[in-house]
């Protein structure tokens, strides 16, 4: 199962870039691991060779939160969150 979800930016002067730095232009980010899942690297490869295939840029990313998608694991599918990286996704300001 594929979430389609936001990846922190951490584009801005003001923020580490330690963690959760998903960078603008540079491609999706493959959300590897977050607080309600990690996702098995035999899957992460895969993505990666398809997104290589159609020389399509990819990031990879850990981050706090979880993903809409986490909740179906216990029904047995694997979550390979996609996201794109955003600023402000949880701001009042856009």
């Amino acid at each position: 199962m594929f979430a389609n979800d936001t990846f922190v930016s951490s584009d801005s002067p003001l923020e580490s870039h330690s963690f959760a730095d998903g960078i603008l232009g540079n491609g999706f980010v493959v959300r590897a691991i977050d607080n309600s899942n990690i996702v098995p690297w035999s899957y992460v490869t895969q993505v990666r060779s398809i997104a290589n295939a159609h020389n399509i840029p990819i990031q990879y990313g850990a981050t706090g939160g979880g993903n809409d998608d986490a909740g179906f694991q216990r029904y047995g599918t694997t979550d390979v969150p996609l996201s794109g990286p955003l600023r402000n996704s949880h701001s009042p300001s856009k």
